[in-house]
């Protein structure tokens, strides 16, 4: 019993440390975030950091509909899929958009906070490491933003955002610089991580054709240029 209190006692101590981490730290760096991450925490830090990532998800729909201009296609919503959605950051804006969007992540807690949040998006927790959970041919749009590092195999995949896409149908994919430094330091230096290694791999993939774009994301008062992957099946 002794024993076990000061286990208890150890683990408290530790779980009172790892709460004073900045949840910012949590998610940039921890290969199990859904296990830590609480989804309204996370949201409050979206929303003090002056509504930055919120623009983000401005910047990822003005390339959606640059690129897919037609939000209905034969009378029905034009349908995106959001990988890693978390809260549903750039899910919410898509919608606003006139799309219809299906949010997977592999927090389950994060999926309930973004239906609870916005019914109408379609939610599946998935592993996009393990594939994903859909029927070829299914999708106009698919996007992935802020979760680069938790990916095992860039090419799996884009072999299988490709395969869930219908012809003509687009990849949106930021790539953070710092985002693809840590990437690379996870899965190894020699694998594709950067705009130019990843648009070729994507062409190898299964794309008819890649190219890179660029969105506006401000970070300490200033606004950077972030390279985008657009690729087409």
């Amino acid at each position: 019993m002794v024993e076990s209190s000061a286990m208890a006692e150890r683990k408290s101590l530790k779980q009172r440390a790892f709460d004073k981490i900045p949840i910012g730290l949590k998610v940039a760096f921890l290969s199990n975030y859904d296990a830590y991450v609480d989804p309204r925490r996370y949201q409050l830090h979206v929303n003090r950091e002056n509504n930055r990532r919120e623009r983000l998800g401005t910047s990822v729909a003005d390339i959606f509909q640059y690129n897919l201009p037609e939000t209905k296609k034969n009378g029905s919503p034009q349908k995106i899929l959001d990988i890693a959605a978390g809260t549903g950051i750039v899910s919410r804006v898509l919608v606003e958009r006139g799309y219809q969007v299906h949010a997977t992540d592999l927090s389950q807690e994060a999926l309930d906070y973004l239906k609870e949040q916005s019914p109408t998006i379609a939610t599946t927790r998935a592993d996009m490491n393990e594939g994903l959970p859909f029927a070829e041919n299914q999708f106009d749009g698919a996007t992935i933003v802020w979760s680069n590092r938790y990916i095992d195999n860039p090419k799996k995949f884009l072999f299988e955002t490709n395969r869930v896409l219908k012809v003509d149908g687009i990849l949106v994919w930021p790539l953070f610089p710092l985002d693809s430094l840590a990437w690379k330091l996870k899965i190894g230096i020699s694998k594709p991580t950067f705009p130019d290694s990843l648009e070729t791999l994507a062409k190898k993939s299964g794309f008819k054709n890649a190219r890179q774009e660029t969105l506006l994301f401000e970070a300490r008062g200033k606004e950077h240029q972030i390279p985008v992957l657009v690729a087409k099946k």
